[in-house]
């Protein structure tokens, strides 16, 4: 790429040009210099070429050092807080309304006035109810600047135009400038311009010379992962092709909208332009492709995790904050200290804390560490900044006091870390600086604030940072419809053409009257408007390479989509599978699923060791389910982290009302003492004696963490509440079950091993009853139930069918599955037909229990047990997306690039029932 000659003509003359965006004037800066060293010139003086703001800045600071100015420009968020503080009294108890959003439209509102030169506005009246509120905040917000001496930036073109008129500039610009990549221009810039040419400047418009590329058949995709595939692919060959012929190309990569499809973006271009840089240990590695659509800098990981440090000092942290911040690396001394770290994580996860939230001062309470030296260490860090912090806590501290310390506090707690720092890691430090400087410049009133203000003010405006690296100059860029504007590329891919996103869609400014913004041609107010933006910039577009496609997406989360209008009537069509068969890439659904090498290594016979015990039921359940579930956590030990929630997790009520029965059942022993309680009024005291001795341990795992203070009045209230519920339930429950026929207990969670051919595994048989003439299996839950989990050669519920087939049961007449809830109570299975099981209320038999169903379960476990001893581990979900939702190894067997249409219909084909 080169400078276009009429821009190198005017930085030739001694002029400026100036681009619409910083990442413009970088491109052109760059391709200045790339012309000079061309020339032959190992040194040359820099070139007048700067970016629209950083050109106003500079006027700015010539007018200040002139003395044609004095006053002070307010930085934008010195501003924003200028606004609450005028809004706030009109909006103040209004529920549902934050102020800080209602700033923020003032704010924009202002700025669109002053660049469209319409600030005559707020001295109208009756305009409406929301647009004069506004004007009475707007006109309270200049007389507050008036009286302090300061002006907003958005005044800032407006100001220099009467500066330069009345003649106060005669410096700080120069003769001629040159504009490149403007597709439209707002009154103040036009009137400053007008203004410069007055006093003889040369203002010239850059016209591409570059006739439009030829349109080619519109690519039509699937859905929009479809569609971003497919657009990948095509930049692939198209890199590949350039690599033979010893080329380099630039290729940009266009999208419209928010950005909101960044990461899925950079997911796919990852696996279809470098597939080396998914492994774990690739993160450092350059990536052909970039992005110039910045994110907010409190999403940066570095800075995420100074933020979370901040608020953890003042509130508590939700459990996965705590560890990703604590495994993150950024208070680390060395970076040895992942695994004592980890260590620790993962023994407060398992701690049974009953708050899923972590107050700092509790969590270094926590034992575990005093274990290595790098945990005591990092421990004192963590307290030296929390004193750093309590020492001022109580007080009111100016921003920039608050500045000072939030920086002690950072660095005694060690941050950034351990970390190699790259290039982009010093930009975000360096940004990150900035934003504490700007957040410091909020005390230019000397007003003091509390810490938590001081805080919310730092997030929001983390938040409202962007943060965009600099260009590694990749051959292939990804950015916006007008951040592209003045960059010339040799190929563009312009993603997501339809009618719905291109033009893009917007609303007009609800603070300003819809006739004022239609008439002075303000963004989003006229459709027609907008189109007709949308059309130039597509024409601009395809004046920037000598090749351009658009794309769409046939159908996304919102329904159908058609093509957008702005590409004409008359456009050809083609399929992304037709783009596809020419670029000579295989469909999505002839692709191998990528899985693990594991997983090849198990096709070959890594066989489970027959003397080993597997563990119990779970692994014939998750073998049915799953074959790589099953091989990842047993064989590798793979485990979801432990999460906990406000109270009990459903695993542990369930755990609760199985040892409620257990004791229950052996102070009953049978169905007639059951009557003869429920008789003599003694049952309720006897349910209310086991569920509180239930409780009573619970509670007791839960003190000897560091939390006991801080949950110990919300523990005791949800722990009253919890058990009224249970003991309510098993009430209900053994109200149920005193319906039934004769029967007695003979025993509760009876452990057994057994061995399902070679396998050898470890049974817990959660009850036993004695009927007439046999016996009969139990086994509670507290989630729905359905005997038909039991069917098929992958059983969703292996449970019962592996206690009968292989527990050794004696006279085995029947198996049940006992439904606890208390939205209903029911016994589901299978017994012989003579024998009676249901409460007499339920007259309709169970289906018959039968020696031959015995042997059907048999043969259907020893083959799920045979392929687990095979080390059959292929990714093969019985029903996806369903079996995966609650699976905790998704990062391990990605099947989430395994192709989901296929999958869906295999799915959809099957009627097989499944349990909770």
């Amino acid at each position: 790429m080169r400078l276009p000659e009429a821009a190198a003509a005017t930085l030739h003359a001694g002029g400026a040009v100036i681009a619409s965006s910083p990442r413009a004037a970088r491109a052109l800066q760059r391709f200045y210099g790339e012309a000079q060293r061309e020339a032959g010139h190992t040194a040359w003086q820099a070139a007048e070429i700067i970016d629209w703001d950083s050109w106003l800045e500079r006027m700015w600071q010539q007018a200040l050092r002139s003395g044609a100015e004095s006053r002070l420009m307010l930085s934008t968020l010195q501003e924003h807080e200028v606004w609450m503080r005028i809004a706030a009294p009109s909006i103040e108890g209004r529920r549902l309304i934050s102020i800080e959003g209602v700033a923020e439209l003032a704010q924009d509102a202002y700025r669109l006035l002053c660049a469209y030169d319409s600030l005559a506005f707020l001295r109208s009246t009756a305009l409406g109810p929301d647009a004069d509120t506004f004007c009475e905040w707007a006109r309270g917000f200049e007389r507050e600047c008036r009286a302090q001496g300061w002006f907003s930036r958005a005044q800032l073109p407006l100001i220099l135009c009467d500066a330069v008129m009345q003649g106060k500039m005669t410096r700080g610009f120069p003769s001629r400038l040159m504009l490149i990549g403007f597709d439209h221009e707002t009154p103040a810039q036009q009137k400053l311009l007008a203004a410069l040419q007055e006093r003889n400047c040369s203002v010239e418009r850059f016209e591409s010379e570059m006739p439009p590329a030829p349109l080619e058949p519109l690519v039509v995709a699937k859905d929009t992962r479809d569609e971003i595939t497919i657009c990948a692919q095509w930049v692939r060959r198209a890199l590949e092709v350039a690599a033979a012929g010893n080329k380099q190309i630039r290729i940009a990569v266009i999208l419209p909208g928010n950005g909101e499809l960044r990461w899925e973006i950079e997911r796919i271009f990852r696996r279809e332009l470098a597939p080396q840089s998914v492994a774990i240990d690739a993160a450092q590695l350059s990536l052909p492709f970039e992005f110039s659509l910045g994110v907010p800098l409190a999403t940066v990981p570095v800075a995420n995790a100074a933020l979370s440090l901040l608020r953890w000092m003042e509130e508590p942290l939700r459990e996965e904050e705590v560890s990703w911040l604590m495994l993150s690396g950024f208070f680390w001394k060395e970076l040895s200290d992942l695994l004592p770290v980890a260590e620790l994580d993962a023994q407060v996860r398992q701690s049974g804390v009953l708050p899923p939230e972590h107050p700092l001062d509790a969590y270094l309470r926590q034992n575990g560490w005093n274990h290595s030296q790098p945990l005591e260490e990092l421990r004192h860090r963590l307290r030296r900044a929390r004193r750093d912090w309590k020492e001022v806590s109580g007080q009111a501290l100016t921003f920039d006091q608050w500045i000072e310390r939030g920086r002690r506090i950072l660095i005694a707690a060690g941050w950034p870390g351990a970390h190699r720092l790259a290039s982009e890691d010093f930009q975000v430090l360096e940004r990150w600086n900035q934003l504490f400087d700007s957040v410091a410049m909020l005390g230019f009133d000397g007003a003091p604030v509390r810490y938590a203000k001081f805080r919310r003010v730092l997030e929001r405006q983390a938040q409202r940072t962007i943060f965009s690296p600099k260009s590694r100059n990749a051959p292939v860029e990804i950015l916006g419809p007008f951040e592209a504007a003045g960059l010339r590329f040799d190929a563009i891919w312009f993603l997501g053409a339809d009618d719905g996103t291109w033009p893009l869609a917007a609303q007009p400014h609800p603070f300003l009257t819809r006739s004022l913004q239609k008439q002075r041609g303000m963004p989003h107010a006229d459709q027609d408007a907008d189109w007709e933006l949308a059309r130039l910039v597509t024409e601009r577009i395809r004046r920037s390479a000598e090749r351009c496609i658009f794309s769409y997406s046939a159908q996304d989360k919102d329904g159908p989509r058609r093509p957008s209008t702005v590409l004409g009537p008359q456009l050809a069509t083609m399929t992304a599978a037709e783009l596809r068969g020419k670029l000579l890439f295989p469909e999505e659904g002839d692709r191998e699923p990528c899985a693990l090498s594991l997983e090849e290594e198990a096709a070959h016979g890594i066989l489970w060791p027959k003397e080993r015990q597997a563990g119990g039921q779970s692994v014939l359940k998750m073998q049915a389910a799953c074959p790589f579930q099953a091989f990842a956590t047993v064989r590798l030990g793979a485990k979801m982290l432990n999460r906990t929630d406000w109270g009990l997790e459903p695993v542990d009520r369930g755990n609760l009302v199985h040892k409620i029965l257990e004791t229950l059942w052996t102070d009953l022993k049978d169905h007639a003492s059951l009557i003869t309680a429920q008789a003599n009024g003694t049952l309720r005291g006897l349910i209310e004696q086991h569920v509180d001795a239930a409780l009573q341990k619970y509670q007791a795992g839960t003190s000897k963490t560091g939390y006991a203070d801080e949950s110990e009045k919300w523990s005791s209230a949800y722990l009253q509440v919890e058990r009224e519920r249970v003991v309510g339930l098993v009430a209900d429950w053994l109200n149920y079950e005193s319906r039934r026929p004769p029967f007695s207990v003979e025993s509760n969670e009876r452990s057994l091993p057994a061995g399902v051919g070679d396998l050898q595994l470890k049974l817990r048989l959660d009850r036993i009853d004695q009927v007439d003439g046999g016996r009969l299996l139990v086994d509670y839950k507290t989630g729905k139930i359905s005997s038909s989990a039991w069917q098929g050669s992958r059983p969703d519920e292996p449970q019962l069918p592996l206690y009968a087939a292989f527990g050794a049961v004696e006279a085995l007449r029947g198996v049940l599955l006992a439904q606890v809830r208390a939205d209903g109570f029911k016994l589901e299975g299978c017994a012989e037909p003579s024998l009676r099981v249901l409460p007499v209320s339920n007259p309709k038999p169970l289906p018959p229990y039968s020696e031959d169903l015995q042997q059907q379960w048999k043969k259907t476990l020893l083959a799920l047990g045979e392929q687990f001893l095979n080390g059959e581990a292929q990714v093969d979900p019985k029903q996806f997306p369903t079996t995966c939702d609650f699976c905790a190894l998704p990062g391990l067997c990605r099947v989430a690039e395994m192709e989901r249409s296929a999958v869906d219909e295999e799915a959809n084909g099957t009627d097989e029932g499944q349990l909770d």
